[in-house]
């Protein structure tokens, strides 16, 4: 009928529907023309009807984008003080170098991501051309690992010209792997 929702009227019918569903935003910091600081974000996305917010992980590939210089406990600790919680971490994995992520800092993060029950979002970088599936599943598994004590579910994201741009090409990594219950893919309608 044309009618157009705020953001809360629309948060609240979408929760009618899907009460189990967060709704949270998306690359939120790196859009923002303010450059608001992590609390000033936080306290916004409270005002705005958000159950929390998604995170670009300095620390894990994103140096530079977002707000730059934040840790994933940064984020996490400026939510929880507007009683948010931190819904998704993203973390690139560079398939071509040696060490493609740092899977010791993988293992400080989990304690924050279960504590916020966060999904980890992975980013898989690297040639398309090349035949890295099996560098890719192994870095998958070797996460998994990490993640599965603290109930941390993984989700390849497909983004374009990285490694799996497709969803069809992330599906191939999460049957090579085969852990269901633990790694899967996501989308979005953006990208």
């Amino acid at each position: 009928d044309g009618t157009v929702l705020t953001n809360n009227e629309a948060y609240y019918n979408l929760n009618k529907l899907l009460p189990d569903w967060p709704f949270f935003p998306f690359c939120m910091d790196h859009h923002d023309s303010e450059k608001r600081d992590l609390a000033a974000q936080a306290k916004l996305f409270r005002e705005l009807g958000y159950d929390g917010a998604g995170h670009l992980a300095q620390e894990f590939g994103y140096k530079g984008i977002g707000t730059v210089n934040v840790t994933v406990e940064q984020r996490a600790k400026s939510l929880e003080a507007e009683g948010l919680r931190l819904n998704q971490v993203f973390a690139r994995i560079f398939l071509e170098k040696e060490n493609p992520i740092d899977l010791k800092r993988i293992a400080e993060i989990m304690p924050t991501l279960a504590e916020h029950r966060s999904q980890l979002i992975v980013l898989l970088i690297g040639n398309r051309a090349a035949n890295l599936d099996d560098k890719a599943v192994a870095m998958l598994g070797q996460i998994a690992d990490i993640a599965k004590p603290y109930g941390v579910t993984i989700a390849i994201y497909p983004h374009h010209q990285d490694y799996t741009q497709t969803i069809d090409e992330a599906l191939r990594l999460v049957k090579k792997l085969n852990r269901p219950d633990e790694v899967g893919v996501m989308f979005t309608f953006t990208h």
